[in-house]
């Protein structure tokens, strides 16, 4: 969950989840998985998008919410995991 959190926090808005599992190199059910688990705990919000690429399905974009970008940040320095200090101002409110 940590890389999970980890690729959402650089990202700094707006990520697709296939996208986060190929930057957190983590399988798309673990990814998933992880995603549930930050929007039970209020750190994620999503919303679905159309695809700029035409015939190709929606998807669903996954960001940090305030709370979770704070969190996240916390969480992520005393694992020692670092996220560049300007991609952690990101983020998308919807």
């Amino acid at each position: 969950m940590l890389a999970v959190l980890h690729e959402l926090s650089a990202a700094g808005g707006p990520v697709h989840g296939w996208r986060l599992a190929e930057l957190a190199n983590q399988s798309g059910p673990n990814v998933y998985r992880a995603l549930r688990r930050l929007q039970d705990a209020a750190w994620v919000d999503c919303e679905w998008a159309e695809s700029s690429e035409p015939g190709r399905p929606r998807r669903r974009l996954y960001w940090l919410t305030a709370v979770g970008r704070h969190d996240a940040a916390r969480l992520l320095a005393e694992q020692d995991v670092t996220v560049p200090a300007a991609r952690m101002r990101g983020g998308h409110e919807g």
